[in-house]
């Protein structure tokens, strides 16, 4: 279902997505898979009242250790709504229905699931209207998406991940350096010295880090999986801080290419003639 209405917002939104390529540096597919990720492409945006949901989580966050830090993030988030909906729509009746215009459990907006500061300075009006609407113009989302990885560090063409070399001693080095956090701690080149990762005609100086990816097992436990992060998986995280989303984003642009695609339709063209023909018998 995802990868098809992947295809279908492509197709549809062809040649801006593409103008917005070009003129951000970031990939098309990783635009079309971030919206796609983030809300099935419009079709899943959130039904709780963006203003509510910041009061609660502003005010009456959950006890956890985080709770300070969390509070003070969503009633700056609080803020951030209010100088949006009185910039964009400083008439009462419209100012109020900004307030109140729904999002997800944590007050993120429309197609690509902006936080309110997020649309305040990523934000772009795309099509040209006069105002920014990632609840209904793909051509915002689009153009907003794109204008966020390039502010968040996007280098054209540089790979978001690289994976590990085949080996044990790769694997072992690997985990010895993977810490968690979304920071790029390492260079290219001196993960390349420790057997870890090719440089794949990158440069020693790029900046990398090692993703560490916790995934099931046949066994019913867990194993990890690692690979090299590049500049352009933090800048994913940036979106959403999580590993398994940055990769999920990468994984999903690397079906959504068009040479992959089209491969994937020539399989499935073939699957279905053997079908038929087995039906035949």
């Amino acid at each position: 279902m995802l990868f098809r209405s992947g295809q279908e917002f492509w197709q549809k939104h062809r040649a801006f997505i593409q103008k917005t390529a070009d003129e951000t540096g970031v990939d098309a597919e990783v635009i079309v898979s971030i919206i796609g990720i983030e809300t099935i492409y419009g079709k899943q945006t959130g039904g709780f009242p963006v203003k509510n949901t910041l009061i609660t989580l502003g005010f009456d966050y959950p006890e956890t250790p985080n709770k300070t830090s969390r509070e003070i993030l969503f009633r700056n988030q609080l803020q951030d709504l209010i100088t949006l909906c009185w910039r964009d729509t400083p008439k009462a009746p419209e100012f109020k229905s900004c307030l109140n215009q729904t999002g997800s459990y944590a007050g993120a907006i429309g197609l690509p699931q902006f936080m309110p500061g997020s649309i305040l300075r990523y934000g772009v009006d795309g099509d040209r209207d006069g105002k920014i609407d990632l609840r209904n113009s793909p051509q915002d989302a689009i153009a907003s998406v794109g204008n966020f990885l390039k502010q968040h560090g996007w280098v054209h063409g540089e790979p978001i991940y690289l994976p590990l070399l085949d080996t044990v001693q790769a694997n072992e080095a690997a985990s010895r350096l993977a810490d968690g956090e979304p920071q790029a701690k390492f260079k290219l080149g001196d993960l390349a010295k420790e057997k870890i990762v090719d440089l794949n005609h990158l440069s020693e100086d790029t900046p990398s880090l090692i993703v560490d990816l916790p995934s099931p097992n046949n066994q019913g436990g867990s194993d990890i999986k690692y690979i090299v992060g590049l500049r352009n998986f933090i800048a994913i995280c940036e979106y959403n801080r999580s590993f398994f989303y940055a990769q999920s984003v990468a994984e999903f642009a690397e079906i959504l290419r068009p040479e992959k695609s089209a491969s994937q339709e020539t399989s499935a063209k073939k699957s279905g003639k053997k079908q038929k023909r087995a039906s035949k018998k």
